[in-house]
């Protein structure tokens, strides 16, 4: 089975990525001490507009559901919780 996502998802997606994130970042320097031998990453990361997520660099996690009437997309923020449902459901 292959998963994609169309030109529409993607840009909704990058949009609600940028706001996300920001929102991550903000909730990282409430709650991360500067005495964390982390924290010089979380700042680099911060500098260039990201939240800090490790070396692996996670920060969402998409959810494929192929369903009888089409498949359903719905993307998690790792660090905020936030969904957002990418499902075109106009191809339904």
């Amino acid at each position: 089975m292959v998963f994609k996502i169309n030109r529409s998802q993607k840009k909704k997606l990058k949009e609600w990525t940028k706001i996300q994130n920001d929102l991550a970042i903000d909730i990282q320097k409430q709650t991360i001490d500067p005495k964390n031998s982390s924290y010089g990453y979380y700042v680099e990361n911060w500098n260039i507009g990201y939240p800090y997520t490790g070396a692996i660099g996670v920060d969402l996690e998409y959810s494929f559901r192929p369903a009888s009437i089409g498949m359903f997309l719905i993307v998690r923020h790792i660090i905020t919780n936030n969904t957002i449902d990418l499902t075109d459901y106009d191809k339904f």
